[in-house]
């Protein structure tokens, strides 16, 4: 399986540049960059590959850097993985072990699911399966607010991309 096997996660990470980064334990995403551990790469599947490709994507297709507004940072990813999981699950993308996906939170926003987790001090709880950094400053003047205007747009045009 690649990710062109799936347009829309295709189109929209064609956006991203790849960066490895052996001091992230998994991957993170930045909005600009996929950031990956070689070694936690090196350890997939080929076919998990392309979620873990498509769930970082995911991240700012759907906002996810933007809408934290105060939250608890690893919550808020723990959030926004599951909400991430299940977009995968429903695109046909095999979920690893481990990858928080659960029904339970179907149909719910990273808001709704934020909401519905327990707080803990980090420990106990589930644990993000990558990490959201914040975005990076703009290049040539450009606003935190034009990268995220620029992902709605791309997640728009990927949407008609792959319906075509």
């Amino acid at each position: 399986m690649e990710l062109l096997d799936h347009p829309f996660f295709g189109v929209l990470s064609l956006r991203m540049q790849l960066v490895e980064d052996a001091n992230v334990p998994t991957l993170a995403v930045d909005g600009r960059s996929i950031f990956y551990n070689p070694d936690f790469i090196m350890s997939l599947e080929e076919n998990l590959c392309v979620s873990a490709i498509a769930h970082e994507v995911m991240h700012p297709a759907l906002d996810h850097m933007y809408r934290r507004n105060g939250r608890d940072p690893r919550k808020w990813n723990v959030a926004c993985d599951y909400a991430a999981n299940l977009i995968l699950r429903d695109a046909c993308l095999p979920i690893a072990p481990g990858w928080l996906c659960s029904p339970v939170y179907r149909d719910m926003s990273a808001e709704q699911i934020y909401e519905a987790l327990p707080d803990d001090d980090g420990k106990g709880g589930p644990q993000p399966q990558d990490q959201m950094l914040p975005p990076p400053p703009g290049v040539d003047g450009e606003s935190q607010e034009d990268l995220e205007v620029e992902w709605k747009l791309a997640t728009v045009q990927a949407a008609k991309i792959a319906k075509g």
